[in-house]
């Protein structure tokens, strides 16, 4: 229950009409309170202040239908930014950059403000009266207009500035390195202290031997990505009903109708209690990926800002170089996590959840291995990414993690052999590949090997 609300949270926040249309209704309900304490009180001492001044009904509705008028004229104007923003993030930087915009809340506030004022001014409106026997003013009400529009010119200069900071492509990298370390913390909080090798399988943790005859395939019911998956759930229902459950797809996989989402056992008790629709219910499949769980997922946005910024289009290779340096960072805070083991024990110690976590291998298959294919011509990135690797290594206390890594840059430098044509720049290239092992001599005392 607690993810699917947190994933209706994050659709709300990626959307633009959830906090407009709150602020909207919160400036109605403040109209409308302002109204009954003029109509209460009259706040005719406001006239005798230096700051204000004396407003009949005429100019009071002029006053309002100015600034009312304004008000959503700009929201316009605010909307068309917008929409130029995000086609020029989709067409630069891709389309999966979009919902990063999405979730800008400067943004949404903007939104909010505007039509907050503009409502605001209405509901006062209606109320002004004149005539000789039935006049009324509400001063308080149109001194808060006024004070609106203030802040709304304020908002405005803000929001020129934040629109035209927010399509500079290191801004953009910037805030997906920085929602990479949000989820992060959200999903791996506990740093290991150095040396820690990480989980390792127990006796507890094997499956019983007739796991796979005598187990029960829960099929997906749709076709769509992992959005998330309600592990707490699943526990649950392991425990009440005494099985052992796998799950077979992972946040950020797509899943086919009528594929796997979890395998079950055994099949006698899986078949109980309608568990098919509650094991289905734990996963939450959608039409694209979203961050919440799926940590790959920002990491491909950087693979694909750096992937078009080689194409022959653009020819960009320092926002490439950009990217690299930015993904090392990545990495590097991913190598430094605590990994939790996927097998999950009730509290008599029984299996009862399978749940593979993202390894950092995957993570470096993910970052890398694109980059690394489609770089090989590129002697600024083939450079920069065998010198980030180089500099990554001190900073890696697992052995395992630092042979992924040499692999990776072993390859690197084998696709440059083919892909740079001089041979001073191949010559460039490999001095760097051999300064990563000086590097790893250095810091652990150990040579590299197939050099």
């Amino acid at each position: 229950m607690k993810t699917h609300l947190a994933n209706i949270w994050e659709n709300l926040r990626s959307s633009y009409w959830f906090i407009p249309t709150v602020m909207a209704l919160f400036s109605m309900g403040i109209a409308l309170a302002a109204i009954q304490l003029d109509l209460r009180f009259g706040f005719l001492f406001l006239t005798e202040k230096t700051w204000f001044y004396w407003i009949k009904a005429e100019g009071a509705r002029e006053v309002l239908s100015t600034i009312a008028g304004s008000s959503i004229t700009v929201t316009g104007v605010v909307f068309s930014i917008i929409i130029v923003a995000l086609s020029l993030a989709s067409r630069q930087f891709g389309p999966r950059l979009l919902y990063n915009f999405m979730r800008d809340r400067s943004n949404q506030v903007v939104f909010g403000v505007f039509i907050s004022t503009y409502l605001f001014c209405l509901v006062v409106l209606r109320t002004v009266r004149s005539g000789e026997m039935n006049t009324f003013v509400p001063h308080l009400s149109v001194t808060l207009a006024l004070m609106l529009a203030v802040a709304s010119v304020g908002v405005l200069i803000f929001f020129i500035h934040h629109a035209a900071e927010s399509i500079q492509v290191n801004t953009i990298i910037e805030k997906v390195s920085s929602d990479f370390r949000s989820v992060l913390n959200r999903i791996y909080p506990k740093e290991i202290t150095p040396g820690e090798a990480g989980w390792e399988m127990t006796a507890a943790d094997r499956l019983p031997e007739n796991f796979n005859s005598d187990s029960l395939p829960v099929v997906s019911r749709t076709s769509g990505y992992v959005q998330a998956v309600d592990v707490d759930t699943l526990m649950d229902l392991a425990q009440k009903y005494d099985l052992v459950l796998r799950i077979e797809r992972r946040p950020g996989n797509f899943v086919l109708r009528k594929t796997p989402l979890a395998t079950a056992y055994p099949a006698r008790k899986a078949m109980e209690g309608k568990l098919d629709d509650r094991i289905n219910g734990s996963f939450i499949l959608g039409a694209k990926r979203t961050p919440k769980q799926d940590i790959e997922f920002l990491v491909r946005e950087l693979v694909e800002i750096a992937l078009r910024s080689l194409s022959t289009g653009v020819n960009d290779p320092f926002t490439a170089v950009t990217c690299v340096d930015f993904l090392s960072s990545m990495l590097s805070d991913f190598s430094l996590r605590d990994v939790p083991s996927p097998y999950w024990h009730d509290e008599q110690g029984d299996l009862r959840v399978i749940v593979a976590p993202v390894l950092f291998e995957d993570l470096v298959q993910t970052a890398l291995n694109p980059l690394r294919q489609n770089v090989s011509n590129s002697l600024p990135v083939t450079l920069r990414l065998l010198e980030v690797i180089g500099t990554m290594i001190p900073r890696i206390e697992n052995e395992k993690h630092r042979e992924i890594l040499l692999q990776q840059a072993s390859l690197i430098e084998e696709a440059s052999r083919s892909g740079i044509l001089l041979k001073t720049d191949r010559e460039e290239i490999r001095k760097r590949y051999l300064a990563i092992f000086k590097e790893l001599e250095q810091s652990f005392g150990l040579t590299g090997e197939g050099r």
